[in-house]
C-alpha cells in the first residue's frame, strides 16, 4: 500500500476492487466517513470482470483493427483517428455489442456482490453515526458507467436512490430531499446516482444520449446536456467534511481531474482505491496536492 501522500489525498491499492478491514484500520476511514459528506466516482474498474471492459468489445475493436493506420494499442487513439462515417459505425457497433452485454448481467457475480457489499456498509455507516448533519445523510454516487448495476443493487436493497443524468436533471426536484422514517422519527441515508457520460434507458443504451470513450470527451462533458451535472458534482464535492472514494477510475478525464483538483483546494479528502498495478496512478492534476 501506498502512504498518505498529503492530509487531502490519500492512496492505496487492492489486490480486487473492494475495501479490506486492513486499509479501513489503517486509514481510519470509519473515523474519516462518519462526520463526512460521502460521495463517490466509479469507473468502469468497479465492475471488475462482471462487465465487459473496452477490450471485450470484439466487434467494436475488429472494426478499429481495419481501419486504424498505427502502432497505438489504445481504444480512444483508434477511434479519435477514424473519419465522422466510420466513427459512426464504431459507434453503432459499440452500442450493440453494449446493450448484448447489459442485457446478459448477472447481478450475482462476485464482483458486483463487492459493489453491493460497499453500498450496504456505506448504509449501515450513515444510519448509525450519531450527530449527521442532514446533508451528510445524502450519499452521492456519481458514475462514468452508462450500465444500471448501482440503480440495480439500489433498487434491490430498497434503499432511497434518485438517479440523474444529462436528460432528467432538470426535470426532478429530489436533488436536496433527505429521507425520513416518520415511524421512528428518524432521517435514512439517500442515495443519488449522477450519470456524468451518459445511462441506459430502460436497460437500452441510446447511440446519442452518451459520451464516448476519445480525446473529445471534454469537450462534450463540457456541452449544454452534460455541464450541469458536473457543476453539481463540484458544488456537492466544496461542501465542509466532503470526502470523496474514487474506486475503478483510470484518471484519463481531464475535466474531471481539473473538477476533484479545485475541490482539494477547498478542503476535499480523496481516498483513492487502485489496482494493484504500478501503471496505475493518480494523475499529476491531482497528486500535485
Amino acid at each position: 500500500m501506498n502512504e498518505i501522500l498529503d492530509e487531502n489525498v490519500l492512496e492505496t491499492k487492492t489486490n480486487e476492487n473492494q475495501i479490506n478491514e486492513e486499509i479501513i484500520k489503517k486509514y481510519r476511514l470509519r473515523e474519516i466517513l462518519a462526520s463526512a459528506n460521502i460521495s463517490f466516482l466509479f469507473g468502469s474498474g468497479v465492475n471488475g470482470r462482471a462487465f465487459p471492459q473496452l477490450i471485450g468489445f470484439k466487434e467494436t475493436n475488429n472494426f478499429l483493427d481495419e481501419k486504424y493506420i498505427g502502432d497505438s494499442n489504445s481504444f480512444e487513439e483508434k477511434l479519435n483517428s477514424l473519419d465522422e462515417i466510420d466513427r459512426n459505425k464504431a459507434n453503432e457497433l459499440f452500442v450493440k455489442e453494449f446493450n448484448i452485454a447489459e442485457e446478459n448481467i448477472d447481478m450475482k457475480h462476485s464482483d458486483i456482490m463487492d459493489v453491493e457489499n460497499l453500498i450496504e456498509n456505506t448504509y449501515r455507516l450513515v444510519e448509525t453515526t450519531e450527530n449527521r448533519q442532514d446533508s451528510s445523510y445524502k450519499v452521492n454516487i456519481f458514475t462514468l458507467n452508462y450500465d444500471d448495476i448501482v440503480e440495480t443493487i439500489l433498487q434491490n436493497k430498497s434503499y432511497v436512490n434518485n438517479v440523474l443524468s444529462a436528460d432528467s436533471y432538470k426535470k426532478t426536484n429530489f436533488f436536496d430531499v433527505i429521507g425520513y422514517n416518520f415511524k421512528y422519527n428518524k432521517k435514512i441515508p439517500t442515495f443519488i446516482t449522477a450519470k456524468l457520460h451518459g445511462s441506459v434507458n430502460r436497460g437500452i443504451l441510446a447511440q446519442d444520449a452518451i459520451i464516448y470513450p476519445g480525446n473529445k470527451k471534454y469537450e462534450t462533458a463540457l456541452g449544454s446536456k452534460f455541464f450541469e451535472l458536473m457543476f453539481l458534482m463540484k458544488e456537492e464535492l466544496i461542501k465542509q467534511n466532503a470526502v470523496l472514494i474514487v474506486i475503478g477510475y483510470s484518471g484519463n478525464d481531464e475535466h474531471l481531474n481539473g473538477l476533484i483538483s479545485d475541490a482539494i483546494e477547498s478542503s476535499l479528502t480523496v481516498i483513492w482505491f487502485k489496482y494493484d498495478n504500478v501503471k496505475d496512478v493518480i494523475p499529476e492534476t491531482i497528486r500535485k496536492h
